[in-house]
């Protein structure tokens, strides 16, 4: 059952992607609340609608908001890089892109095909942060943006919501993943090394 405030997040959503609709993909039509959905699940802490709004909100406010085409390919890469978000696996962003597809076929495919592969690189590169294609690249900065970009106080809240959805690890585990992750991403983003330890 929805609250008040994910009505809100998700009203904000729709009307972002509505200011960016070159496919004219129906926003009030049921794929979407199935989407929205998704990200309701309640083990998510940090892959939530908030993470989405905030990717969203940050699109449309870049320069990338001035290229339509690239902002609705960042936006569809956006709606579905953590459509499917399990932290027990390592298949989420091939999932992920199961998912893309096959909603983008129950509507009629109506996204050109060569924007279709673009977004399915871009999710799955989500999984290594890898910069297969520009619009990859682009993507991975909006999706780290807290990394990348936050204060120690996000961070902390971050790593807190992080920490929630992989509860099903031990201390030590989480500790080798997460320094894993952190160490790989100070070598992609020297800029937040300090930041990071």
């Amino acid at each position: 059952m929805r609250n008040d405030e994910e009505n809100a997040r998700e009203n904000r959503i729709r009307a972002i992607l509505a200011e960016c609709n070159p496919y004219r993909l129906d926003w009030n039509g049921a794929w979407l609340e199935r989407v929205f959905a998704a990200y309701r699940q309640p083990h998510r802490y940090f892959h939530t609608l908030d993470h989405l709004l905030s990717i969203c909100q940050a699109i449309r406010d870049t320069t990338a908001w001035d290229n339509q085409p690239l902002a609705a390919e960042l936006l569809l890469t956006a709606l579905f890089h953590d459509v499917v978000w399990f932290p027990q696996g390592n298949d989420s962003e091939a999932r992920s892109c199961e998912a893309f597809l096959y909603i983008l076929n129950a509507i009629g495919n109506p996204v050109p095909a060569d924007s279709v592969d673009r977004v399915r690189q871009a999710i799955l590169a989500t999984c290594t942060q890898d910069n297969v294609s520009e619009l990859a690249a682009q993507f991975h900065d909006f999706d780290c943006q807290i990394i990348i970009h936050g204060s120690h106080v996000d961070l902390l809240a971050y790593e807190f919501q992080i920490f929630r959805e992989f509860q099903y690890l031990n201390m030590t585990e989480y500790r080798r993943g997460r320094s894993a992750f952190f160490n790989r991403f100070a070598k992609r983003f020297p800029q937040c090394r300090n930041t990071m330890r």
